[in-house]
């Protein structure tokens, strides 16, 4: 429910790669990154470009 939350709080669908990158560092990375991950989910790893089929999945998954 708390990844939901994040998520919705993303910069628009506008958003730069690096504005993504930035946002993640700040609001999810620290439970979710190399040292701790949670869940097993690693946000500092995961791509933002969503044409690509495996991130768009991955992403899908996340958000659920």
């Amino acid at each position: 429910m708390l990844i939901g939350l994040c998520l919705s709080a993303l910069p628009s669908a506008g958003a730069s790669d690096q504005d993504i990158r930035v946002f993640l560092q700040q609001q999810c990375v620290r439970c979710h990154g190399a040292e701790l991950a949670e869940h097993g989910l690693r946000l500092d790893q995961l791509g933002t470009d969503l044409s690509d089929n495996a991130t768009r999945t991955a992403w899908h998954a996340v958000a659920r």
